[in-house]
């Protein structure tokens, strides 16, 4: 275990009470480092293709198959073998084999032979679409991405890319169509460190892709790749109908430590804006919990006084307003098993998001094990299906739920259902899109096994648990016929108060969202956890802020109707999140055809669903307990 600089530069903690500026944390790399002695060989690790589209053309959201048959890249003998992966890697679109090209420790190559490649006029037709699309290679060698020759540096140190394209795109003039070149030969620059018993350890991969004219000698022997003569495809003449796929390795030696072989992949972007941001957001905060004091304890604790020193009467009640209505503020919900069970899906969505931003906080998950979040993501999300079921069952027994049996089914089943479904159209439109990212059979097998092994009993177990204790009984009578609700303004509709509630919450973490959602379609690593976290949590104070605010507002006009109004309330921020996904499709993306946007969108609805549900419960939950607080000090009859 060792500390690396870079690796924590940015990372956070949040205190209870205020933010600590910076900590150093231990860094737990995923994997031990693997010795080498000279003339052992590695093999180049790849990956499916990812988009990014072009100056002039639309990206594509699906992936692209590194074997794809007009491609034709070259097949290692014996046929590519599919390396495991993470569960969540593969449900995210790796799709990681082995390849044809191989590095002998410490062993220079030159122009080494790996196969021709002949071409019909139809693959050199999409092979021009998939290099104008921005198509990008995803290697790795010893777990590590190989990295793009031409990096660039960032705050005075280099940083590596961990992608390189497929081809280039270049005008001969102004006016005349753009020629294309595939990549057929690559430059490795593989970057070693000695260790004290003269071992070989990979501390850094780079590599260059160019389209070379190449002749080499298929049968062996020595060749050259000197002669950088560019290949153009032409489409309409049909040139080049056969291409030959080499490579070229030459070693460095560098005094970078194996542990630290990370630092030139991870940066934490444009730090001042990010602390900037921060410092707004906690201004909001102590904003909003001042107002929120201001209006819940002065005015409330001012009314509360004046209700228990007064006989009600004809001439005080239009004064006395949420007083009126306690023999009411405590009816159960419309729907209670439907608002039991989001609240206890959404119980289940928070913890998980908070508990996985925390680990990879401390460092425990790390880049080097690819796919670790969205694995540790699914794992957790499993075992907290008890969060789930405990919290649904005490919400329904504390609303007077009576269809327990009922309750204890539903809830691991319902949300999961939706979300299966809506996963499984999306599988199909990958399928039919031919992309890479379409899940396999198997792993929806393994993914429902994993829910009906452990979340389902976990959920079932922690529900009857909850059922059979005590809970809270309302602190004030409830009356048997219901109280008529006044009317009242358009400030306190619902619509108003979920624009106006989720609007703050949002800007706490909008500066991350855009972040986050280029590391998710542009395959960039992400590692600024530390602000995400802050973020998360600013995000959550506000919401029970802004949610109390609403609550008592809708108290005040006499509306005891206030349970699905304070879940909407505190799950609106996430219909800002939407909107600024789809707006942050149209303005950096521009993705091609319907189909993607319709993978997008889909996506994009899933995702902010989930996040509706987690916001909504937190909001209900801290309303609940304020209205059990504010009630409770009242006197009555």
């Amino acid at each position: 275990m060792a500390v690396s600089r870079n690796y924590f530069s940015g990372t956070i903690a949040w205190g209870i009470l205020a933010f600590v500026s910076t900590v150093n944390a231990f860094y737990l790399p995923g994997i031990a480092p693997t010795d080498y002695n000279p003339g052992d060989t590695i093999n180049v690790l790849v990956n499916s293709l990812t988009s990014w589209g072009t100056d002039n053309y639309s990206m594509a959201i699906a992936n692209l198959e590194y074997y794809d048959p007009h491609l034709k890249y070259c097949v290692p003998e014996g046929g590519a073998q599919s390396r495991a992966g993470s569960l969540g890697g593969v449900l995210f679109g790796d799709r990681i084999q082995t390849s044809s090209m191989e590095l002998v420790i410490l062993k220079d190559e030159a122009c080494k032979y790996q196969c021709t490649s002949h071409y019909t006029q139809n693959d050199l037709e999409l092979i021009t679409n998939y290099i104008a699309e921005g198509f990008y290679h995803h290697w790795s060698v010893d777990g590590l991405p190989v990295a793009s020759s031409e990096t660039y540096f960032y705050d005075d140190e280099e940083v590596y890319d961990d992608k390189f394209p497929i081809g280039a795109m270049y005008m001969l003039n102004d006016e005349g169509p753009p020629k294309f070149l595939l990549f057929n030969h690559f430059f490795f620059e593989i970057e070693y460190h000695r260790t004290k018993d003269d071992k070989i350890r990979i501390v850094g991969a780079q590599v260059k892709g160019v389209s070379l004219e190449s002749k080499v000698n298929a049968s062996g022997g020595e060749h050259s790749c000197e002669s950088l003569n560019l290949l153009p495809i032409d489409v309409e003449n049909n040139v080049p109908s056969a291409i030959q796929f080499t490579y070229s390795v030459s070693w460095k030696e560098s005094e970078v430590p194996w542990a630290t072989r990370w630092d030139k992949y991870l940066r934490v972007y444009e730090p001042e804006i990010n602390w900037f941001a921060l410092i707004n957001t906690t201004a909001m905060i102590f904003f909003v919990v001042f107002l929120t004091a201001l209006t819940l304890l002065r005015l409330v604790r001012k009314d509360i006084a004046k209700y228990n020193e007064v006989d009600l009467s004809e001439d005080v009640a239009d004064e006395l307003g949420w007083k009126m209505i306690h023999g009411d503020v405590f009816r159960p919900p419309s729907h209670v098993m439907a608002y039991s069970i989001t609240i206890g899906t959404g119980a289940q969505i928070i913890s998980t998001i908070v508990a996985t931003l925390f680990l990879a906080l401390l460092g425990l998950l790390s880049p080097a094990n690819r796919g670790a979040f969205s694995t540790v993501l699914l794992m957790l999300n499993t075992v907290f299906g008890g969060i789930g079921g405990y919290t649904s069952a005490a919400t329904y027994k504390i609303w007077g739920g009576q269809n327990w049996k009922a309750n204890l089914i539903l809830t691991p089943i319902v949300v999961p259902a939706l979300v299966f479904i809506g996963f499984l159209c999306i599988n199909f439109l990958l399928i039919f899109e031919h992309a890479a990212g379409a899940v396999p059979f198997g792993n929806m097998v393994a993914l429902f096994a994993v829910w009906a092994l452990i979340s389902l009993p976990l959920s079932l177990f922690c529900g009857f648990l909850a059922f059979k204790r005590d809970w809270f009984k309302a602190p004030v009578r409830v009356n048997q016929i219901p109280r008529q609700i006044p009317p009242s303004d358009w400030t306190r509709s619902l619509p108003f108060m979920m624009a106006m509630g989720g609007l703050l919450p949002f800007l706490a973490v909008s500066l991350q969202l855009y972040y986050i959602l280029s590391a998710i379609w542009f395959q960039r690593l992400y590692y600024m956890f530390g602000f995400l976290f802050a973020s998360i949590v600013s995000m959550l104070i506000l919401c029970i802020m802004t949610t109390s605010l609403a609550t008592y507002s809708t108290i005040s006009a006499e509306n005891y109707h206030w349970q699905w109004r304070a879940f909407f309330v505190s799950g609106s921020p996430t219909v800002y999140i939407f909107l600024y996904a789809i707006f942050y499709m149209y303005r950096y993306m521009e993705l091609r055809g319907f189909m993607n946007k319709l993978l997008y969108f889909g996506y994009t609805l899933m995702a902010s669903g989930l996040c509706f549900l987690a916001l909504g419960m937190v909001g209900a939950t801290s309303s609940y307990f304020l209205m059990r607080r504010v009630y409770s000090s009242i006197k009555v009859d």
